[in-house]
């Protein structure tokens, strides 16, 4: 996440489009303090105008809880879009975090580029038309543009990132993906010993390849993505892709495009390894709609139901500092000796247990 260092109202409220990777809208925000600095931030919809309240309030308690959890120091609610559905969501958020324990710093709700707080009732500090929010261009937008944040229009347009590839571009890769069936069915032919050998020591070469053009600025073509998304449907290669992954842009480039172009039906790894990419950067958002696109392809993988219960959690990047570095050295140990480096050196996932259900509530009290 990018640091930025906030002094007023305004100033946060223009930084946590950076936080959180687009301007929101009909959202509630929680942006939380930890050690005296700006932690993190948590999103979730505004419920729909209408709904019962049973149901307008469970997203909202979810969000709560998700929050307490972390312990922040303290935090500030912020609410998008107009008074009628944003005023009960923060009083509901509000009395939950209280509840709680957790002190809340200041609660503001922001509509037509004007901000007022439920907090403060000084005419002089907050007066009843509201405040300007910062202009587009001001300083800590400028901050934050610099040190690489970016912040998208909204939801949609980073939906659209990730959105599978359409028209010449999904022929061309429909081309690609038959050319990689023949191959793949070449590797099967070979019997089931030789194949299983063959396929991970192809997959492990297609993963260093697709690194390498990642690193010289390049990117895979049509045939290479084809492939790499027949050779990762094999758990052993995913995997070795998922203990190589780091955070910087390339990796997140690479895999948003492998993502995009992939035959839909072979997007649940690479789209849960991109999830795990984007977690550990920082970028809640991306990491969850690259989660949602392998789970609308197949709600039974076992890692984008890993990675969907690690974002509903909230679990922090911190929880895995060191990755991939001491993970590479268990595997390494396995050249050395024995048994106990072998059983180190597997990656477990979640099993299956009501994903569906599961992914239908995860949704339904979407973060970020």
């Amino acid at each position: 996440m990018t640091k930025l260092k906030v002094r007023t109202p305004a100033e946060l409220i223009t930084a946590v489009p950076y936080l959180i990777g687009f301007h929101p809208s009909d959202s509630l925000v929680v942006a939380a303090v930890k050690e005296s600095r700006l932690a993190f931030a948590a999103r979730i919809d505004l419920p729909e105008a209408g709904v019962p309240d049973t149901e307008a309030r469970a997203p909202v308690l979810h969000l709560a809880t998700v929050v307490a959890e972390q312990e922040p120091e303290g935090v500030t609610i912020i609410g998008y879009g107009d008074g009628e559905r944003v005023t009960p969501s923060v009083q509901h958020l509000a009395r939950a975090l209280t509840g709680a324990g957790v002190r809340i710093l200041d609660e503001f709700r922001v509509a037509d580029g004007r901000y007022w707080s439920y907090l403060c009732t000084k005419p002089a500090c907050c007066p009843a038309e509201g405040k300007p929010c910062d202009p587009p261009d001001s300083v800590l937008a400028a901050e934050a543009t610099f040190a690489g944040a970016v912040a998208l229009a909204n939801r949609g347009v980073l939906e659209q990132r990730l959105a599978a590839a359409t028209g010449d571009e999904r022929q061309a890769m429909d081309a690609a993906d038959a050319r990689a069936l023949s191959r793949f069915r070449e590797l099967k032919g070979a019997g089931p010993a030789k194949h299983d050998v063959e396929l991970v020591r192809a997959g492990r070469a297609a993963i260093r390849h697709a690194e390498r053009t990642a690193r010289a600025g390049g990117r895979l073509t049509d045939d290479e993505v084809a492939w790499l998304g027949y050779l990762m449907t094999s758990v052993r290669v995913r995997d070795y892709a998922w203990i190589r992954s780091g955070t910087a842009d390339r990796d997140v480039s690479l895999w948003s495009d492998v993502v995009r172009r992939v035959n839909p039906l072979r997007v649940p790894a690479p789209a849960s390894l991109l999830s795990f990419i984007a977690w550990r950067a920082g970028m809640g958002a991306l990491a969850t709609i690259a989660v949602e696109r392998a789970l609308d392809a197949d709600d039974t993988y076992s890692m984008a139901l890993t990675m969907i219960s690690t974002l509903h959690a909230a679990v922090p990047p911190s929880a895995l500092a060191g990755w991939p570095k001491r993970l590479r050295r268990l595997e390494g140990s396995k050249n050395g000796g024995g048994k106990a480096g072998r059983r180190e050196t597997r990656v477990k996932h979640r099993p299956d247990d009501g994903s569906a259900a599961r992914k239908a509530r995860y949704r339904s009290r979407r973060r970020v």
